[in-house]
């Protein structure tokens, strides 16, 4: 997961209007790497209650994972993301990719409208 305050935050998540839940996700004694935070248990998601999960590494894992937790713990289905299918594969952007930036942002904006 994406640790909030990264670059999909301040580029993508703040010009959409809309914000990252990974404060809701981490424990504060887990510390991000390279922006990231490694998240093994999913019953976070439940509190965090996303309206929508990006997805923007290997989309086929992550849907995996959401499918095996969800039947270890059906109150994952409650989820507003997961309830409506709305988990998407979506572009990263790290500043460097700024060239490709109006593109990955109106795939966000494409996505999170919805």
């Amino acid at each position: 997961m994406e640790s909030p305050g990264g670059y999909a935050d301040q580029y993508l998540l703040s010009v959409l209007k809309s914000t990252n839940v990974g404060n809701d996700m981490v424990t504060q004694d887990r510390k991000p790497s390279k922006g990231k935070c490694t998240i093994r248990k999913l019953n976070t998601l439940i509190a965090a209650a996303p309206d929508a999960i990006i997805v923007t590494g290997d989309g086929f894992a992550v849907q995996k994972a959401l499918a095996r937790a969800v039947v270890e713990n059906p109150d994952l289905a409650k989820v507003p993301a997961i309830k409506n299918q709305a988990v998407y594969n979506l572009p990263g952007f790290i500043q460097s990719s700024l060239i490709e930036y109006p593109s990955i942002l109106a795939q966000w904006a494409f996505v999170l409208e919805r």
